[in-house]
């Protein structure tokens, strides 16, 4: 996605393709969306592998923070 996003804008903007350009801004923020969601599944994945209860405060708010900012993610894309 980031090569994507990468062409998508470079010839975007020497072509001064909106379209191109919108797709490559698309492409970014889904990479971040991804991005937040794998950090969210990789970190409750550590924390049930240790077997560590403290832990579940920690998962709880990684999980809101995540909901927030893909809810956001997808909210500017469908702007």
């Amino acid at each position: 996605m980031l090569v994507e996003a990468g062409i998508a804008l470079g010839v975007g903007l020497t072509s001064r393709s909106s379209s191109l350009q919108a797709f490559g801004i698309e492409s970014i923020i889904e990479l971040i969306a991804g991005g937040v969601l794998l950090r969210r599944l990789v970190l409750e994945w550590r924390a049930r592998r240790r077997s560590v209860i403290a832990d579940e405060e920690r998962i709880k708010r990684v999980e809101r923070r995540a909901s927030r900012i893909v809810g956001w993610a997808l909210y500017a894309l469908a702007s």
